[in-house]
């Protein structure tokens, strides 16, 4: 029988210069600037520059923004800093890639986003 083991990985923070109210062009998930694959997303820090406003945090399985496979809008009402654990992992075969928009009130506003990403593997 296979036993599933969590294996998180040390991924890159990334970090949105600018929100804006358009999304962001795709940006692949790395880990030492290199892409990686074979992996689940399980959840995901933001932090934005000060209070005010809301990210919406988008994964896709690749860079043309093809399938969204995860969605999350971070309220920065009253805080620059918070973090979403997923009930269920998203699984990728290959790198996924995500964007970032802001509301009117985050426009403007340097975003930092680290996710959380486990290595699939199965023995």
């Amino acid at each position: 029988m296979a036993r599933m083991l969590p294996l998180f990985i040390n991924v890159d923070g990334e970090v949105v210069n600018t929100v804006t109210t358009s999304e962001s062009a795709a940006a692949a998930i790395n880990r030492d600037s290199n892409g990686i694959g074979g992996c689940q997303i399980v959840g995901c820090f933001a932090a934005l520059q000060s209070t005010g406003g809301k990210v919406t945090v988008r994964v896709y399985d690749d860079s043309d923004k093809t399938r969204e496979k995860y969605s999350s809008e971070f309220d920065f009402t009253s805080v620059t800093q918070t973090s979403e654990n997923l009930s269920a992992p998203i699984p990728f075969m290959d790198t996924p890639y995500w964007t970032a928009q802001g509301d009117a009130n985050a426009n403007g506003k340097i975003c930092a986003l680290i996710f959380y990403v486990q290595a699939i593997s199965v023995f």
